[in-house]
């Protein structure tokens, strides 16, 4: 198996990296099958139109909030990576804890945005919130 170098295909790859790229965020899906962002957000990083993969790829849950990565595609078309559905908690609560991580690691790192901390630091976004929706169902 190790002398196997058979890579991905270039539009594999261009996936990845798209989903790499997307920051985690904390969406609202409208009946329409679009999604509004619960928190702040740059432009370029909102969806356009409808998003392609919530109903069909993801779990049955009781949260009616999304966590979740959504990416473009070359033709335009806006998908979901990751996806958890979860009640949301508290946003001045969840953007207070989120900034106060952005400010700790921006004296590491000066250049770091709002959108870097969602992407690189995920983690901490899906358990806020997954913690809330245990305690909310719980």
């Amino acid at each position: 198996w190790a002398g196997d170098v058979s890579r991905p295909t270039p539009k594999i790859r261009a996936g990845m990296r798209a989903i790499a790229h997307a920051p985690a965020m904390l969406w609202e899906v409208l009946d329409t099958g679009e999604c509004e962002a619960l928190l702040p957000l740059s432009e370029p990083y909102l969806p356009t139109g409808p998003v392609r993969g919530v109903a069909e790829q993801l779990p049955d849950a009781r949260g009616t909030e999304l966590v979740a990565r959504l990416y473009p595609d070359a033709d335009g078309n806006w998908n979901i990576s990751g996806g958890l559905w979860v009640h949301a908690p508290p946003l001045d609560a969840l953007l207070e804890r989120l900034e106060l991580e952005h400010l700790r690691l921006s004296r590491h790192e000066r250049r770091l945005t709002w959108e870097d901390l969602l992407r690189y630091r995920a983690e901490l976004l899906y358990r806020l919130c997954a913690i809330h929706t245990e305690l909310c169902e719980g």
